[in-house]
C-alpha cells in the first residue's frame, strides 16, 4: 500500500496519541530539562534515563548551576548511565 506524506503523518500521529509514554521531560518547555534529557538519551534506554533525570535537575536545576559544579559530581550523578563523556 502506497499513502501520501500528509497520509503516513496522520498515521505516525495516531500511533504516538495511542502509544505515547509519559515522560518528565516531554511536559515541559524549559530548554535546560529538553537538552539534559537529550543528551542523557543518546544511546540509553528511556526507562533508565527516567531514573535519573529528576535526580539531575533537581541537584543541577539550571545551566548555571550545571557549570558551577566540579565534573565529579556530575558524574556521581550521572552513574548507570553509561557513556560518561556525554556528562562532560
Amino acid at each position: 500500500m502506497i499513502v501520501s506524506c500528509k497520509e503516513f503523518k496522520t498515521i505516525i500521529s495516531k500511533f504516538y496519541d495511542f502509544h505515547k509514554r509519559q515522560f518528565v521531560w516531554r511536559d515541559t518547555d524549559n530548554p535546560y530539562y529538553i537538552f539534559i534529557s537529550e543528551v542523557m538519551l543518546q544511546q540509553t534506554q528511556a526507562s533508565r534515563v527516567e531514573q535519573k533525570f529528576s535526580q539531575l535537575v533537581k541537584a543541577l536545576p539550571d545551566f548555571n548551576a550545571l557549570a558551577d559544579v566540579p565534573f565529579a559530581f556530575v558524574l556521581a550523578l550521572w552513574k548507570g548511565l553509561g557513556y560518561n563523556r556525554r556528562a562532560k
